[in-house]
């Protein structure tokens, strides 16, 4: 980002179903995780990333991509959950969290461990605190 002065732009989605209990075999929600993710893959520019950072979660690193337009890419990626509904019904109830951070031009962006490191915190964060406020 720093390089060219361009934006760069990381999103963490993570998959929660609801119905999954901790005795449940996680096999059965590992291939339509999968299915998800290879969504995913199909709907980002070849210039940008997605790797799996966790057991359901994946982090999309958007290249060129400014906060302003992040949104629109989050709500079209949680939007693959419902095309996937006919084909695996453990989305009927899958909730999608999400953050993300932008790195403008002069930023430093971290290195990949950091970047994911931080992405985690900022979702446990998130998503503990909307927990105790409600």
């Amino acid at each position: 980002a720093g390089r060219y002065g361009r934006s760069v732009s990381a999103v963490m989605l993570r998959l929660v179903f609801p119905q999954l209990l901790p005795s449940d075999d996680m096999d059965k929600y590992t291939r339509p995780f999968r299915a998800y993710s290879a969504r995913v893959i199909n709907n980002i520019r070849q210039s940008d990333t997605a790797i799996q950072t966790g057991e359901f979660q994946i982090l999309v690193v958007l290249s060129e991509c400014p906060y302003q337009m992040v949104e629109n890419v989050i709500e079209r990626l949680t939007a693959i959950t419902n095309a996937l509904v006919p084909t695996f019904e453990e989305f009927m109830h899958v909730t999608v969290l999400s953050v993300y951070e932008t790195f403008e031009g002069g930023n430093n962006v971290p290195s990949a461990q950091e970047l994911i490191d931080r992405m985690t915190n900022a979702m446990t964060r998130k998503y503990s605190a909307n927990a105790l406020s409600e």
